[in-house]
């Protein structure tokens, strides 16, 4: 019986009831097959049995098959962490292209993406989005690919896939690499394919609150054999055993099959100038990473410290993820529920074997996962459809999103009352506080790699006004029924003719685009907006 189910028949209910903005289900089947994963690998490590049967191994090969049925790949890579992910992979097209060193990001997404950038060593440049599909403002992209641009970053936000068909033949006209990361949109399809597989790179990231969760980590994939082996050159042991890849580069899947290393700092060492590790020296290019060889594994009892923890975060993660007792760490400050800071000062690590157990048992239940959040996002957007003023995002020809959460935006300017409709306890939240463009104001890091480039006006409106309302399986139709009514109440009271931007006789909830025009003209897309360097968890 769930705790709601109790609540009902008993009467007894937990004091609150707080819906986590994002997150997935841990399974007890999952949860005891990694833990299985992990004793069997701490065994073999203590007895010192290396032999073909090992449980590390079988984990990554398990998790290099799942991955590489979902994407067709030919080459995975599996790290600690997504922005891990992101950094090895441009530092790994540095190498290719040593002269190029800037790389184009979208001024609007998670603050990790510029944070593995500048931990890569490179300098940054920003493009604006289409404030109503997200997608790349592809005139911010022409006007600033040049020599110097090694690679563009595509992102498909909060689920939903943008087209990348025509960004990827421009950047390579240009000379440039393509990163589609679909670290929000495992699953996701765009006229153009899945999700993270149409471009020089894919990734996909496993952090709590994405489609499919490891507690942590980030999934590399690619086509191409020179970047492969690339990143193979600096991080040899995060290959992820599969048939394609052992049949493509026999050597990249030979390196991966030692047990898996401690975490690595330093794989990208700055610039020329000496300075430290992604930071750039006044206004000269960052210089090429250099890679560093991997840190020697830590000991068999570090090890053994090393999964207990991992394992102790993952039953939280389960316990805690439930709407009755959610509550208790969004109430702890000090733990940064649903932030993400902007650091480029992370280690390089490996994706542990039990979490390879958790990834590839979830890959297998993705349909499913994915299935289940776009019905609850499709019953949200019948609600919503009825309250005026409000509109949500379009969905590109020919594309499949995955509804990691629903993103409600005023048909107005703003707002009423000139403030976003938070209800925390209804896992109704904004994402992303500042655009980075606004962001490198309070980031010293980021505004050190930060060049000149042209005003990013939709990406400031949208981390001002943008409200994503959450699709996980916790939600209920009760849940539902009390956010439509929240948003009904925000904007009742204000016809639509009274609403700035919105024309006379009114508009349903959803059923319009925002103009890139329009959206360019209110005040909050010309003006910084107060807020912090953190945002939803990469």
């Amino acid at each position: 019986m769930s705790v709601s189910d109790f609540c009902r028949r008993t009467g007894i209910c937990p004091p609150y009831r707080h819906l986590p903005p994002g997150g997935v289900p841990l399974p007890v089947g999952d949860i005891v097959a990694a833990a299985g994963t992990a004793l069997a690998t701490g065994w073999q490590r203590a007895s010192g049995d290396a032999a073909s049967g090992d449980a590390g191994r079988a984990a990554l090969a398990a998790l290099g098959t799942a991955l590489h049925a979902l994407t067709g790949c030919r080459h995975a890579f599996a790290l600690g962490t997504g922005r891990a992910a992101l950094s090895v992979t441009l530092q790994a097209m540095r190498r290719l292209a040593p002269a190029r060193d800037v790389v184009l990001l979208p001024a609007y997404t998670s603050y990790s993406v510029a944070a593995a950038a500048v931990h890569a060593g490179l300098l940054v440049r920003l493009y604006d989005l289409d404030p109503a599909t997200l997608a790349p403002r592809m005139e911010d992209v022409t006007a600033q690919l040049d020599d110097r641009v090694l690679a563009v970053v595509a992102c498909h936000l909060f689920g939903y896939p943008v087209p990348t068909g025509a960004l990827r033949d421009l950047c390579h006209g240009a000379g440039a690499m393509l990163v589609d990361d679909a670290a929000q949109a495992m699953g996701a399809r765009s006229a153009d394919g899945l999700a993270g597989t149409t471009g020089d790179a894919g990734l996909f990231s496993l952090a709590r609150g994405k489609n499919i969760t490891a507690v942590d980590g980030g999934l590399v994939v690619t086509d191409d054999d020179a970047l492969a082996a690339a990143v193979a050159g600096l991080v040899p042991w995060a290959a992820l055993p599969c048939t394609a890849s052992t049949a493509a580069t026999p050597s990249v899947t030979t390196a991966a099959t030692p047990s898996a290393p401690g975490p690595v700092t330093g794989l990208a060492t700055g610039d020329a100038s000496g300075a430290a590790p992604g930071e750039a020296s006044g206004t000269t290019a960052a210089g090429p990473s250099t890679g560093t060889s991997p840190a020697p594994a830590r000991g068999r009892a570090a090890e053994a410290v090393a999964d207990m923890r991992l394992l102790a975060r993952v039953v939280m993660l389960r316990l805690f993820l439930n709407p009755a007792l959610y509550w208790v760490p969004a109430s702890l400050p000090f733990l940064g529920i649903g932030t993400s800071r902007f650091d480029p000062d992370f280690e390089v690590g490996p994706l542990r074997p039990l979490q390879a157990t958790l990834a590839a048992r979830a890959m297998a239940r993705l349909d499913a996962i994915n299935g289940d959040r776009s019905r609850v996002a499709t019953a949200l957007e019948q609600r919503l459809h009825h309250v005026p003023g409000l509109r949500t995002l379009c969905v590109q020809p020919g594309a499949m999103p995955v509804h990691l959460r629903l993103p409600v935006l005023p048909e107005a300017c703003e707002w009423p009352g000139d403030t976003v409709p938070e209800a925390s306890r209804l896992g109704l939240v904004r994402s992303y506080p500042l655009s980075l463009q606004d962001l490198a104001a309070e980031a010293p890091r980021l505004a050190a790699h930060l060049l000149p480039g042209p005003d990013c006006p939709a990406s400031r409106w949208l981390a001002a006004t943008l409200l994503t309302l959450p699709t996980h399986a916790g939600v209920t139709e009760d849940d539902m029924d009390a956010m439509a009514d929240n948003l009904s109440a925000v904007m009742a009271g204000v016809p639509a003719g009274e609403m700035p931007g919105v024309p006379a006789g009114g508009t349903s909830g959803g059923t319009t685009c925002g103009s890139y025009e329009a959206v360019r003209a209110c005040p909050a897309a010309g003006i910084a907006v107060s807020g912090r360097p953190d945002g939803g968890a990469r």
